[in-house]
């Protein structure tokens, strides 16, 4: 099942000489992947595949909703195509989805950790 993050990407667009640099907070969907299938007697086997980013969606642009741009809808799209065409950026959602998740993980320990100490006494 795919979860929802949030993120702000710092960009640049044009290239050598900028024509555009700002940072956009971006939505986005990761599906998780899954472990190589090993051989069975119906099938050869199935290869592993990784986690993908989908469904990217720019909310704000250097801290301004959309909604409030005169252009924001056609900045979007624009910036969402850039991202989704850029390798590295897609990779950097995944990271910061990673980073969200292992947080949480850690939260969660030290939640149970501190109640169970409390029980204690």
């Amino acid at each position: 099942m795919a979860q929802r993050y949030t993120h702000t990407l710092y960009l640049s667009l044009g290239g050598d000489e900028p024509t555009w640099e700002g940072e956009a907070t971006v939505s986005f969907s990761v599906s998780p992947g899954c472990a190589e299938t090993p051989p069975s007697y119906s099938h050869g086997g199935l290869p592993a595949e990784p986690a993908t980013v989908e469904d990217v969606t720019v909310t704000h642009i250097d801290g301004e909703p959309i909604s409030a741009r005169t252009y924001g809808k056609y900045e979007a799209d624009t910036l969402e195509c850039h991202i989704e065409c850029s390798d590295e950026l897609m990779a950097e959602l995944l990271q910061a989805a990673a980073e969200d998740e292992i947080a949480a993980h850690d939260d969660a320990m030290e939640r149970r950790w501190e109640e169970r100490r409390l029980e204690a006494f």
